[in-house]
């Protein structure tokens, strides 16, 4: 597995398994086919158990940069572009029913929306570059906020939350998360599952 990792070719790896090395590249892909069917598996007994609790979907980008075993002569490093499905039961709370939380007799969630898009989304549609632009502070203000804080005390006190315990990896694929193509097909890794 360690060598197959590492990107050496399948003729070297059979050929290594010739000479009584190692096991062939066949077995390898055998067992990396079988370690992900029993995930998917896993994956799904565990949605299933969890199914009438809340669950947080996270889709992160991972960038790992990592230097080639052997490089060539135009590239001596690689950037992984991966994406992290995670999923998180909250086990101590239902799951939102699918239904409108709002009393159609007393408020109208079309006006809502449509006033959330037009007043208030252009406020809060431009980047952290462009509205400091519209700012003019002095070199008191700058150092004030380029002062690091420290927030161990309060990341100690509160580890159990940030613990991974129930934490359930739906899936970690290639993907750069850079259009919406790429967000879709990350959805559609959970959407395909049965249990969901």
């Amino acid at each position: 597995m360690y060598l197959d990792f590492t990107g050496v070719s399948n003729t070297t790896l059979d050929t290594l398994s010739d000479l009584g090395i190692t096991i062939t590249s066949h077995s390898i892909t055998r067992y990396k086919t079988d370690a992900s069917k029993e995930h998917y598996g896993l994956v799904n007994t565990i949605l299933t158990q969890h199914i009438e609790k809340a669950i947080v979907l996270n889709i992160d980008d991972y960038h790992n940069i990592y230097t080639k075993w052997v490089p060539n002569i135009t590239t001596t490093s690689n950037a992984a572009h991966l994406a992290t499905i995670l999923m998180n039961p909250i086990i101590t709370q239902k799951a939102i029913p699918q239904l409108n939380i709002h009393n159609s007799k007393l408020v109208n969630a079309k006006s809502i929306k449509i006033n959330l898009e037009n007043r208030f989304m252009e406020l809060y549609d431009l980047s952290y570059n462009q509205r400091w632009g519209f700012y003019a502070i002095d070199d008191n203000t700058r150092l004030e906020e380029l002062i690091v804080h420290s927030y161990d005390i309060r990341l100690q006190e509160k580890c159990h939350i940030r613990s991974m315990k129930d934490i359930i990896l739906i899936d970690l694929q290639k993907n750069t998360l850079h259009s919406l193509d790429e967000y879709i097909q990350a959805i559609n890794a959970v959407t395909n599952i049965p249990s969901m």
